[in-house]
């Protein structure tokens, strides 16, 4: 299938700020619903941090909803392909 990406970490956001909706339709169609931890997105930090991309905290407590980044090999956290539609 085609149009799969990976989101901004904006597009992360709009996820993480609706996620009890999306967990509920991604539930029902079979799906896993979002964990609390580290998602990465597809922006890179400033070129100053070459090897770093930013994502969003979806966990609970203090830092949830913070965008953070991460070491580009930093193998923890994890990703979510969204699909462009009209």
């Amino acid at each position: 299938a085609t149009g799969w990406y990976l989101p901004t970490v904006a597009e992360l956001y709009t996820i993480y700020q609706n996620q009890t909706a999306v967990d509920t339709s991604l539930s029902k169609a079979g799906g896993s619903k979002f964990y609390a931890d580290y998602y990465w997105s597809c922006c890179q930090y400033p070129s100053s941090y070459d090897n770093y991309a930013r994502g969003l905290n979806f966990g609970s407590g203090v830092n949830s909803g913070v965008m953070c980044g991460n070491y580009k090999g930093y193998s923890a956290g994890y990703v979510c392909s969204v699909r462009a539609f009209n």
